[in-house]
């Protein structure tokens, strides 16, 4: 079920995305969850091939994710600086204070820390946005500092049975919901329907 709803609200997403950023980061996002679910179906969590395909994936993404970060601020430089010192702070902090001992709680980390790094100046300087609507880049910018916090509380329980259980189901909610947003306001802002100035 978690895979339908996932490849569903990502598909839909990227067929309503109207910026080509956009489109490129939830086509890899829809790309790696059908990987991940097929795997998944022939291995373990556990599994080092299972893992492999995982930090591919997330590689992947996060590359993505830098590029439309990059996007959002590119016309905001110098008010966005001081942003994007504070965020690389912060991710540093993230990995300290999740103490990740092997390599998978270490890509865990890392991964909460490059949404956190990705989310704070894109929310940050969403006001300044002129590559893409303003209004996407903060949801672009809420998304990810959603996905940060929840890589934060995972990281630090990884061997709570609960958060095992949540992450079944939880990372794909907030991808699916967050996407799914992401496009509705992006085919809004194309179709002229929202009456407002962005």
């Amino acid at each position: 079920m978690r895979f339908l709803i996932a490849v569903a609200c990502l598909t839909v997403a990227w067929r309503y995305a109207s910026h080509a950023g956009l489109r490129r980061y939830f086509a890899v996002n829809l790309a790696c969850t059908a990987v991940w679910e097929l795997m998944l179906m022939r291995w373990s969590y556990d599994s080092t091939v299972y893992a492999v395909a995982w930090i591919m994936g997330i590689g992947a993404i996060y590359v993505f994710e830098l590029a439309l970060m990059r996007d959002t601020i590119r016309t905001i430089r110098p008010t966005v600086l001081p942003y994007l010192s504070g965020s690389l702070a912060f991710a540093l902090l993230m990995l300290v204070i999740t103490h990740p001992k092997g390599l998978l709680e270490w890509v865990q980390a890392a991964n909460g820390a490059s949404d956190l790094f990705c989310a704070i100046p894109t929310l940050l300087g969403a006001a300044w946005l002129s590559g893409i609507p303003r209004k996407i880049g903060f949801s672009l910018g809420a998304l990810w500092l959603t996905q940060a916090a929840y890589e934060l509380g995972f990281g630090l329980h990884l061997t709570s049975p609960a958060w095992i259980t949540v992450n079944n189901w939880l990372p794909t909610l907030i991808v699916a919901v967050g996407c799914l947003w992401i496009a509705h306001i992006g085919h809004r802002e194309e179709s002229g329907a929202d009456s407002f100035a962005d």
